[in-house]
């Protein structure tokens, strides 16, 4: 049973900005495995993407304060996420009984866009 429906867009310039200027601080909101596929990645607008996919997750949960970290989003694939809930925020789903939360997005020449799906699982 869908608990949530979180969706973002994300507008690639505003990113590219942050980057240029806060670079230095994107392990303030990114994951050690994240910062690693931003690195790798051929396509520097990944780092809106995962900023789009990070609120969407937030905003399927319905949770109210949002540590960047606490929600780590892991590319397995094409078009393949995993989501991976950590501290308050994988208490607060467990709480809720979310069993599972689907995500994907997309890149156009100027957004990134996503959404997610939190699934409630029988208790």
């Amino acid at each position: 049973m869908i608990e949530g429906v979180g969706i973002d867009l994300v507008h690639l310039e505003r990113v590219r900005r942050f980057y240029n200027n806060h670079k230095d601080s994107l392990s303030r909101f990114l994951t050690p495995q994240e910062l690693r596929a931003i690195a790798q990645s051929k396509k520097k607008s990944l780092l809106a993407l995962l900023f789009a996919l990070k609120e969407a997750v937030f905003k399927a949960l319905d949770y109210h304060w949002m540590n960047w970290k606490e929600i780590e989003i892991i590319h397995e694939g094409r078009r393949s996420w995993r989501v991976n809930l950590s501290g308050a925020m994988r208490k607060w789903a467990r709480n809720r009984r979310i069993k599972q939360i689907i995500v994907d997005g997309s890149i156009t020449s100027k957004h990134a866009f996503a959404y997610a799906m939190a699934l409630k699982g029988k208790t």
